[in-house]
């Protein structure tokens, strides 16, 4: 057939093979070497047109650098085409002449096809070329993949056909040859170089010319060999390594990536699933062609991977046959680097592509979540049914993202135990069914392990649930907490659920390490079991060196298989039960929306109706509003009185839709807005607070400003209502908090608007000016339907109508002259009531003012402008500004300042100002640190781990050199049979090593995990003790959810991911070690080479260590700011829901996603970054290798077992060190977590609990006389003097009432009693004993508060009441008898063991407020701080507990922090203070009947 092609043979082995100047024939390079750059051409041809007609056209304009290359592109292939004509064109000539004799010269010669179908076959090509051009550029491409393999396909194949010429013209022929043959040179002479220039410009992708952002990623922008080898992100890393990293450095995610565009076909998956929702089918279904890419890229891999052992094949027998040209075993050495770098990319870039899975798998979750819990978290009931809603989006999301870089496991583990057991079967034939035999027999074992790992991380996960929800609520309560010296009882709480959690992870480690060591050891038991199969089943089956060592790659195959065969197992396990979890949470079912809303409004029909209606708190809880009938007309004025507990609150969430409706049908015709009894705030901005994402409307935001008395507030604040505030604005006082929150609330133009008591936490004149200027009659909501709880009582007479509940029920609904006329005791007591407060409020201040409607004069008594004075209306956290240091931080500067006692703003210290950050990581991970953490005894177990995996590699290699030394020797003996004594003493000792080599491996598993479970309840315990031990101001200054986070993923990240990445890395670094020895051992001149190897080794590592520790620290900060946005949305769900605010806050949560994911992927992209040029390395030692093997074989007369061995373990290395980086990299970013946990440990600590040698007397106090002598304190060491020389006496059983201006120092005074805050001079005694001298618990449980805000904690009743158990339930009842909770708390089904819910949110405020003062009764205390304990309270409530406190504490001495003066009017005396000190002190009427005291002043004027 080739003569027709062309002349000569189409293939000659003496011309190509069997020569030592190989080529190829001239009819193999004008036809193969021709077609196959075309054929790959056309085979790419259908992808590339259906690509384009898939994605179509893009917006994107190129830029003038791209319009220019692709016209340079263009004109270089026409004039190569152009080439191509011409040597058509003389050829035709030529041809033409030889046939018609016109030329003498030209030999009369037949045409050959091979000569015209080249040139024709180059033109087709071209224009292909032209065509693929148009089509990237019409997509918006600007590189692409087939071009560049295309043009390097056409160099390799032209560049063979230029030697072929150049070795000609070097021979001399080339002035003996025909002018065609000289046509030909020239042509290529001048085509070759110009296939070199078109190779370069493929592989170039010119950058923007400044019209594109510099936030957007260049990877879409890179071109295609820059993409390969992560080039483009060489610019970030030099970034890193100059300067700090900020998150503005770090590029924005690709469209395609961003959260919004991740989740959407997510959730629409999701939403069509409902019920039947399996999750892992439906994350598959949305996400597959990301699977797939990963998968054929995997494929790839594997493809490299096992053609290897063939590449070693020829090498052992190149270095066999020492007639073999030399050339042949370059060649060999050249396609081993070939091989190893195509594995190296196909691997990295599957790596990489699975992290981008993953990524978009998390994001999804943790979107789909969110969505769930803001839908259901705004019911009392709604998260326990989706179980702990933070670890879902903190611990199963990620394990979700942990699977996708073992997925491929799944199938290529048993891909290459079926490719590994056919190649082994060429080898050695009926043997290789040993080694399967022993994998087949360890696959139940696994199977069996891994349902007990799965069963035991289920328990676990249960364990993690109950702690982390115990430390939020925890850490959420510590200032009251250590008010009552009940820190160590809940944190023993904490301590004992990850003792469990502990015992759980203790077993599941230890099975992990028997089942690592096995899969260690395994391809040496498969390895032995084949070989000692091979020689003793046949005396003529003889280990030679090509067999030994070629298998022993393949078992290297395997080995790296197995080994990575537990952690799957593990991942996969975790992820199974992670799986479950989100489902369950996910399919949880969510309660319908029961109220009816009109399209239409009309005057005449009521805004809110409910008919015949029950409701409950929860599903399965028992009904707490009962028939109840309602209806509120547009306009009118509603109000909900009655006392705690008796359901307004309950009656407020059912108007809105947020309990659950038994029966009863509730309809209204408007638009709703609702403020909650509680304050709820978000940590942004004090103005964004107001406007909760509605347009800003100047005019009416001023007017809410001022009608929400907020005006003097902003003037206090350096940058207004530009301030951002805490977490749930930690940094403002309870009155700013719910004026803010009624800003919000009535900043909108909605038709209804339901107020929870939004008057308890405001002094008596802001509430009255609230009252007339926004919510009464003639406030800017008049015309607006109203309904509005209060407890007091001074302003019903302004009501349209009035409601009043009692144990659930409405039992008295009318106008106030009605519910006055019935004659009945509410009316007596409503009558009384408002008596006695105008009779308190006459003795405060006599302004008076005069009720709208005159007719009411006869029957109402004239109510009275209260006093204006209130200590929480003002920015102090309800205590000294000064002192406190109040944090705020100005968006516009991005500085942080402080509100001050006076008008200006005192500028904080750098200290401060990063308090509020989180620290930075540095740029080497501080091992001197994390070491010192976990004691010495940990790193006595260090010592022996490295010493097992010594000695076990020195097993591993002991065996290899020793079969190295069997496959050499002499097997036979003088008659030509084998020798089986030396057989049977070769195999033994091999075994023996074998067995070295496994029992230190397990020895060293098992001492790694038993260490690694101490470690880390190590740092959890201490990190919970010192935090337990923090001061207050530690807990003000850091937010929430970055303690949450330290508790949540960084101490998952210490259980799980530093197990899993420092396994391997032992692993992994004893593989490198046992590398470099054996060739070193091989060719001692390898050691040369070492040094530079070890060079760039670490300057890579140096160059990428700093950016990739700031990447993983802007990572954990960014995913703290989503943790403190999902826990305001849990909290505010439903707020969210009422204003229809849910979209706005998944958009916001997306943002933070897409912040969090920005960190992640580029760290994540570092780490390919680093692991490919480390493999590369790899590649250059195994090709150093084989080419010392090579070169070797003539120079030193190496023999074929010491190739065989060096050249095995060399190819190993890419492979180590691949999982080496990616786990060294996890470990040293996981140690980013344990340093943020040892940060933790090292916070500033408050004095002792407990003197052992300095404690009082059992019975102290026994009068509860304090006094204060020169008492000096400030709330931390950069603040000024929040008190300044206190000295007073307050005498046993006396009533003291302190009131002052704002930042007068009346809360760091109660605050100093209970050592919150330290004496920095002078000191208080409690009967003489000064309080400084012993235990913080000594004091903190001998007295006791009663606090404005109440707290609960999750648990039983009784345990809320006494935690430490010191009480009998006969006390118990009592003091609930006395705080009017008997009867209530004995209808529970449960009694004293009745579960609260987190927050107590199953009681009212009321009710909480009411518990408060059981806890207190049941102390005891000779000493009681009241903290305006009843401002929750209704009247008639307050009233009684006032009285229940008088009997209860007469012989008490009682310090009241007076919010309204009315609360310590019957005081034995008042305190007045200003400025840190006392400025008065005496009887109330003395103190009132001099009109120039500060104290008249206070009550007079208010400011």
């Amino acid at each position: 057939m080739s003569s027709y092609l062309c002349r000569g043979p189409y293939w000659d082995d003496k011309v190509t093979w069997h020569t030592s100047d190989p080529d190829f024939t001239d009819c193999f390079q004008k036809t193969v070497l021709v077609w196959l750059p075309a054929a790959f051409l056309c085979l790419c041809a259908p992808i590339e047109i259906c690509l384009a007609f898939r994605h179509g056209t893009t917006n994107y304009v190129p830029n003038r650098l791209l319009k220019q290359l692709f016209r340079l592109k263009s004109i270089l292939t026409a004039f190569l085409a152009a080439i191509t004509c011409a040597e058509v064109a003389y050829f035709a000539k030529y041809v033409n002449e030889s046939v018609n004799g016109l030329n003498p010269h030209a030999p009369n010669l037949p045409v050959r096809f091979a000569n015209l179908s080249s040139a024709v076959v180059r033109l087709l090509t071209y224009g292909m070329h032209i065509a693929f051009l148009y089509l990237d550029r019409r997509r918006g491409r600007r590189s692409s993949v087939i071009l560049f393999f295309f043009w390097l396909i056409l160099v390799i194949t032209e560049g063979i056909n230029f030697r072929t010429n150049i070795k000609f013209a070097i021979n001399g022929n080339l002035s003996e040859a025909s002018p065609l043959r000289l046509s030909r040179f020239m042509v290529h002479l001048i085509q070759y170089p110009l296939l070199l220039l078109q190779l370069i410009l493929s592989a170039l992708s010119p950058g923007d010319e400044g019209d594109v952002e510099k936030s957007l990623s260049p990877e879409k922008r890179s071109s295609f060999l820059n993409q390969a080898l992560f080039w483009w992100f060489n610019s970030l890393l030099y970034r890193g390594y100059k300067t700090t990293l900020r998150p503005d450095d770090v590029w924005d995610l690709n469209p395609n990536e961003k959260a919004k565009n991740v989740a959407a076909a997510f959730l629409e998956r999701l939403a069509a699933k409902k019920q039947d929702l399996q999750l892992g089918r439906t994350l598959l279904q949305t996400f597959w062609p990301e699977l797939l890419y990963s998968a054929a890229l995997r494929f790839s891999y594997n493809i490299m991977l096992f053609l290897i052992p063939e590449i070693l094949r020829l090498l052992i027998n190149f270095a066999k046959d020492r007639s073999a040209e030399l050339w042949k075993g370059y060649m060999f050495a050249a396609l081993l680097l070939i091989a190893s770098i195509m594995q190296s990319i196909f691997v990295g870039h599957c790596v990489h592509q699975c992290n981008r899975l993953g990524l978009k798998l998390r994001t999804a979750l943790m979107s789909a979540v969110y969505r769930k819990v803001i839908r259901v978290a705004q019911f009392a009931d709604g998260t326990s049914s989706i179980g702990q809603p933070t670890n879902l989006i903190t611990i199963d999301s990620q394990r979700i993202m942990d699977l996708t870089q073992y997925i491929n496991q799944i199938w290529e583990v048993p891909l290459q135990i079926v490719v590994g057991t056919i190649l082994l079967y060429r080898v050695l034939g009926v043997s290789s069914l040993a080694g399967l035999g022993v994998m087949i027999v360890s696959v139940p074992i696994l199977g069996m392990v891994a349902v007990r790992i799965k069963k035991l991380q289920m328990t676990q996960m249960a364990s993690k649930d109950q702690r982390i929800r115990l430390t939020g609520e925890f850490f959420r309560a510590i200032k009251n907490l250590k008010l009552y010296a009940w820190e160590e009882v809940y944190a023993k709480q904490i301590l004992q659920h990850r003792k469990d959690e502990i015992r759980n992870l203790k077993q599941s480690a230890y099975l992990q390490a028997n089942i690592t060591a096995y899969s260690i050891i395994s391809p040496f038991i498969v390895g032995l079991a084949v070989f000692a199969t091979y020689v003793l089943s046949d005396s003529s089956n003889i280990l030679d060196s090509t067999k030994a060592f070629v298998a022993m790659a393949i078992f290297n195959i395997l080995k790296n298989s197995i080994t990575l065969l537990p952690p799957t197992i593990g991942i996969v396990v975790q992820a199974m039960v992670c799986e479950g979890r989100l489902s369950h949470a996910l399919k949880s079912p969510e309660a319908d929306t029961y109220v009816d809303k009109s399209s239409t409004a009309h005057r005449t029909e009521p805004a809110v109706k409910i008919t015949n209606a029950d409701f409950s708190w929860a599903k399965q809880s028992m009904i707490c509003l009962h028939n109840i009938q309602f209806r509120a007309q547009q306009g009118q004025l509603i109000g909900i009185i009655g006392q705690a507990g008796s359901g307004k609150t309950a009656l407020c969430r059912a108007l809105l839709g947020l309990m659950h409706r038994r029966s009863g049908a509730i309809a209204t015709t408007a638009r709703i807005a609702y403020m909650p009894q509680q304050a709820w705030l978000q940590s942004q901005t004090l103005k964004k607070n107001i406007l909760f994402g509605r347009p800003m409307q100047e005019t009416r935001y001023q007017a809410t400003i001022t009608g929400c008395a907020l005006t003097e507030d902003l003037q206090r604040l350096q940058s207004g209502d530009e301030t951002e505030l805490g977490d749930q604005g930690s940094n403002l006082s309870g009155g700013q908090k719910q004026r803010i929150c009624l800003a919000r609330t009535v900043y909108g133009d909605e038709d209804v608007f339901v107020l929870d008591d939004p008057f308890s936490a405001l002094d008596p004149k802001v509430s009255e000016q609230v009252f007339q200027t926004v919510v009464g009659p003639a406030g800017f909501l008049q015309g607006k339907t109203r309904i509005v709880v209060t407890s007091g009582y001074r302003f019903l007479p302004y009501f349209d109508h009035l409601i009043v509940m009692d144990d659930g029920r409405i039992t008295r609904s009318g106008s106030f002259e009605e519910l006055l006329a019935q004659g009945d005791n509410f009316s007596t007591f409503l009558q009384t009531r408002l008596m006695k407060e105008v009779r308190r409020e006459v003795n405060a201040n006599p302004v008076v003012f005069e009720p709208p409607n005159s007719e009411l004069s006869l029957n109402v008594p004239v109510l009275t402008l209260q006093v204006p004075y209130r200590d929480e209306d003002t920015l102090s956290h309800k205590s000294d500004s000064s002192a406190r240091g109040l944090i705020v931080r100005d968006r516009s500067t991005g500085t942080l300042d402080t509100t001050a006692v006076k008008p200006d703003v005192k500028t904080l210290t750098a200290e401060t100002k990063s308090a509020n950050a989180e620290v930075a990581a540095g740029k080497s991970t501080n091992w001197k640190s994390c070491l010192s953490i976990v004691g010495p005894a940990t790193v006595k177990i260090i010592f022996l781990i490295v010493f097992t995996n010594t000695m076990s590699t020195v097993f591993s290699v002991g065996s290899s050199i020793w079969l190295s030394k069997w496959t050499q020797e002499n097997q036979t003996t003088i008659t030509g049979e084998q020798d089986t004594a030396m057989r049977d003493y070769r195999l033994g000792y091999y075994g023996l090593f074998g067995v070295g080599q496994g029992i230190f491996l397990f020895v060293s598993m098992l001492m790694l995990s038993f260490g690694l479970t101490r470690a880390s309840r190590i740092l959890h315990n201490k990190m919970m003790r010192q935090l337990v031990r923090a001061p207050l101001y530690f807990f003000d200054m850091t937010p929430l959810g970055r303690i949450t986070n330290r508790f949540s993923a960084d101490i998952d990240a210490i259980d799980v991911t530093v197990p899993l990445s420092l396994r391997q890395c032992i692993s992994s670094v004893f593989n490198i070690l046992a590398t470099f020895s054996v060739l070193i051992y091989s060719y001692p001149v390898f050691t040369a080479f070492m040094v530079p190897i070890a060079v760039v080794y670490s300057l890579l590592q140096y160059f990428y260590a700093s950016t990739s520790r700031q990447l993983k620290q802007l990572e954990s900060a960014s995913r703290s700011k989503i943790l403190s946005h999902y826990q305001e949305t849990i909290s505010g769900a439903g707020l969210i829901a009422v204003f229809g605010e849910r979209q706005r806050f998944a958009e916001e949560f997306d943002g933070f996603l897409d912040a969090y994911n920005r960190m992640a992927y580029s760290s994540l992209t570092a780490q390919r970054w680093l692991s490919l040029r480390l493999e590369l390395i790899g590649n250059v030692v195994a090709f150093i290798a084989a080419m010392l093997a090579v070169y070797g074989r003539d120079a030193w007369g190496i023999d074929p077992g010491t190739v065989g061995l060096s050249i095995t373990y060399a190819v190993q290395v890419t492979q180590v060190l691949s999982r080496f980086v990616q786990r060294m990299t996890d470990l040293q970013m996981t140690f980013v977590a344990i340093e943020r946990v040892v940060e933790y440990t090292k916070c500033p600590q408050e004095a002792k609990w407990v003197l052992d040698d300095s404690r009082p007397h059992r019975e102290w106090p026994q009068q509860g006389a304090v006094t204060f002598y020169d008492y000096k304190t400030r709330y931390r060491p950069d603040l000024d003097l929040a008190l300044s020389g206190i000295s007073c006496s307050i005498a046993p059983g006396e009533k003291i009432g302190i009131v002052g201006r704002t930042g007068a120092g009346k809360s760091s005074l109660s605050l100093g009693l209970f050592r919150i805050v330290e004496a920095v001079g002078g000191g208080i005694a409690i009967d003489g004993l000064d309080v400084s001298t012993i235990g913080l618990h000594d004091l903190r449980s001998r007295i006791t508060i009663i606090p404005q805000d109440p707290f609960m904690l999750s648990g039983s009743l009784r345990s809320n009441l006494d935690p430490t158990t010191a009480m009998s339930d006969e006390d118990i009842w009592k003091a609930l008898e006395i705080a009017h909770l008997k009867r209530y708390i004995s209808q529970l089904p449960e009694g004293l063991q009745y579960k609260m819910t987190e927050g107590g949110t199953n009681f009212s405020v009321g009710q909480r407020q009411m518990f408060c003062l059981a806890r207190a009764i049941l102390r005891r205390p000779k000493l009681l701080l009241m903290d305006e304990a009843t401002a929750s309270l209704d009247a008639q409530t307050d009233e009684l507990l006032q009285e229940a406190i008088s009997n209860a504490f007469s012989d008490c001495t009682v310090i009241t922090i007076a919010h309204r003066l009315q609360s310590i009017l019957n005081s034995d005396r008042i305190m007045v203070l200003d400025k840190g000190k006392i400025i008065e002190m005496d009887r109330p009427a003395t103190l009132l009947s001099d009109v120039h005291s500060s104290f008249y002043s206070l009550a007079n004027h208010g400011h």
